[in-house]
């Protein structure tokens, strides 16, 4: 699991330097906490599944250091 993690912050490191601030706004103007994980956990994932569906994603997944097997396993 922790892999797939790892693999989700490599594909979306400038998608996050954008997504961490707009959270951190929720939490500072005083969101209601359910609306800032609602929030959280539709934007992470949709942006993931967006991005895999690109054809670059195949190149950037062959220079990781892990096989195929390592990231369907983890």
């Amino acid at each position: 699991m922790f892999h797939l993690i790892k693999r989700d912050v490599i594909l979306q490191k400038k998608q996050l330097i954008i997504f961490l601030p707009f959270i951190l706004f929720f939490i500072l103007m005083d969101a209601h906490p359910a609306l800032t994980f609602l929030v959280a956990s539709f934007f992470i994932p949709f942006n993931t599944y967006a991005y895999d569906e690109k054809a670059e994603t195949n190149i950037l997944l062959n220079s990781l250091p892990y096989t195929r097997k390592e990231i369907i396993a983890s």
